[in-house]
Parts: structure tokens; C-alpha cells; sequence
């Protein structure tokens, strides 16, 4: 998968714990979805979905038809919801371990 990454040009920014191999025939939407990602706006609560209008013009300044434009969008929009899925995992991770560090604290407090 390095190498395909290489020879597009193209590094994931964010790096699983297990690194995922697209289907070497859906390369182009896996490239498109990492550099859309850069587009992201943020919120309160960290980033959110890449925006339609982002998706649009990746696809029209790709050089897209309408059918493999729609293709693109359908690809995009489940890789965008799986990812968020995971960014909001990562939250409840984080503040799990907040809190654990805070119960810590006061017990060693207590403990004293």
C-alpha cells in the first residue's frame, strides 16, 4: 500500500491503528476522500463531515462525468460517516480517560 501511496503522491493523514488496503480499482475515491479531509471545517466538538460543495468541486475540477460524480459522492459520504464514527469514538475514549485521571486524583486527595 506504500508504494501505491507513493506513486499517487498521496499520504493518509491520520494512520490507524491497523492500516487499511483499499481495492487498488477504488484508489481514486481512497485519494480523493484524504484530500477532501483537509477540507473539514471545525466545530465545537472537533471536526465535522466534508462539506457537499467541497465534494462537488473536487469531482468537477477532476474531471468527473455525472456518473462517476455520483459514484464519488456515494463513496465519499459512507467513508465520511465511518470516519466520523470513529472520530466520535475517539472522543468517548478521551474522556473516558479524563475522567479516570480525575476519580484518581481524588482518591489519592482522600487517601493523604
Amino acid at each position: 500500500m506504500s508504494e501505491i501511496k507513493a506513486q499517487q503522491g498521496i499520504e493518509s493523514p491520520a494512520k490507524a491503528e491497523t492500516e487499511v488496503v483499499p481495492f487498488p480499482d477504488l484508489l481514486w475515491a481512497w485519494n480523493g476522500f484524504w484530500r477532501l479531509s483537509n477540507s473539514r471545517p471545525a466545530g465545537f466538538n472537533g471536526v465535522l463531515r466534508i462539506p457537499l460543495s467541497e465534494i462537488e468541486a473536487y469531482a468537477r475540477l477532476s474531471g468527473f462525468d455525472y456518473g462517476k460524480s455520483q459514484e464519488f459522492l456515494t463513496f465519499i459520504e459512507r467513508m465520511d460517516h465511518r470516519y466520523m464514527e470513529w472520530v466520535e469514538e475517539q472522543r468517548e475514549l478521551e474522556e473516558q480517560k479524563q475522567k479516570n485521571k480525575s476519580r484518581e486524583k481524588g482518591r489519592a486527595r482522600r487517601s493523604r
